[in-house]
């Protein structure tokens, strides 16, 4: 027999919350009729409107389930940590969080601080990366949410991982490898960026044919789905990674090509060589080859000229990595290993 998760509620109260989902459940009609009020009501139709309402059906449930666990554990919680507030679990959580007197703590966690998300955040206090992103969050939040730029705890494991005792991904080692961090958006604003997915992928492609001494390694975001490189050429001058371990990677890389992915970031963190791929988007905060860290590559041409530098030019290479050094010190927290220990007191201050 398998194992059964423990349930959420007494008995006497599961039965309630049955009879509560049967009775709700009833009340969303097929067609989705009467479920979306204002101007939402006259825009959504047909199709739509009825997917909405099964989803509703079949999600109440959870949701039920869901609420009466927010507000049995918080009621005990002095504090309440979240990555996001905007996905519907996460605003439901805070919710319960707000009627049980409980403070909020975002953590910035997996995207810059312009992203989508952080945009809507509902919360007390915000652990940020470092001061730029810190500022970012300063401007755009209410004036009471505290903000302290603490670092990521995520970038802990990074600190004494840039050299040695990596293990050694399924890559032909017989020239230096360039790792391409694929992404399916800009995450700050994929409406208003320059940037496009294809062309940025067929402009890395393009280098890889040209760019002598280097194989061009494309790791895929795990949101997207592992596509086939075009031709048995681009196979033989980059290889196509989805489940390969991104650390491991940047561990081998010899330079990194990045959007806006904070694996540019994390592959400064461990002194790798970033070129940064399209025009800059100068309406968000995250363009570090303008503010001094990093390569900037436009065109296929940009890239190989880069390429061959890094890979060949010793002197230009120290010269990068020196600017990404400083651009770190001034824009983000130190890669020392304690930023779960700041973020720890963050939360017991209060």
């Amino acid at each position: 027999r398998e194992a059964r998760p423990p349930a959420l509620v007494e008995r006497g109260t599961r039965k309630e919350r049955e009879a509560f989902v049967a009775n709700a459940v009833q009340q969303v009609p097929e067609d989705g009729r009467g479920i979306l009020g204002g101007d939402l009501g006259t825009l959504i139709e047909g199709p739509l409107r009825a997917h909405i309402a099964f989803r509703l059906r079949e999600w109440l449930p959870d949701l039920v389930s869901l609420g009466i666990g927010f507000q049995d554990a918080l009621g005990r919680a002095e504090g309440l940590v979240l990555m996001e507030t905007s996905s519907p679990f996460s605003n439901a959580a805070v919710r319960y969080a707000r009627k049980a007197g409980v403070r909020v703590t975002v953590l910035q966690h997996g995207v810059i601080a312009e992203a989508f998300s952080y945009r809507l955040l509902n919360a007390d206090r915000v652990a940020a990366w470092g001061e730029l992103d810190a500022e970012w969050f300063r401007r755009e939040l209410a004036p009471h949410v505290r903000v302290e730029a603490t670092g990521s705890p995520r970038h802990d494991r990074l600190a004494g991982a840039g050299t040695g005792g990596a293990p050694s991904p399924d890559l032909p080692r017989d020239r230096p490898v360039v790792l391409f961090a694929s992404q399916p958006f800009v995450q700050g604003a994929p409406v208003r960026s320059p940037w496009e997915r294809a062309a940025i992928l067929a402009m890395v492609l393009d280098a890889a044919r040209r760019a002598e001494g280097c194989r061009i390694v494309v790791k895929w975001h795990p949101s997207e789905t592992a596509e086939r490189l075009p031709s048995p050429e681009d196979d033989a001058l980059a290889r196509s990674l989805h489940r390969a371990n991104t650390l491991d990677l940047l561990r081998i890389a010899t330079a990194v090509l990045a959007v806006s992915s904070t694996v540019g970031l994390e592959a400064m963190y461990l002194g790798r060589p970033v070129v940064f791929l399209g025009p800059p988007d100068l309406e968000g905060s995250f363009h570090p080859p303008e503010d001094g860290g990093g390569l900037r590559a436009r065109t296929a041409d940009e890239l190989v000229v880069h390429l061959a530098g890094l890979v060949r030019d010793a002197g230009m290479r120290s010269r990068v990595l020196e600017g990404q050094r400083a651009y770190l010190g001034r824009a983000y927290a130190p890669l020392d290993g304690h930023a779960s220990e700041r973020v720890t007191a963050l939360l017991r201050r209060g």
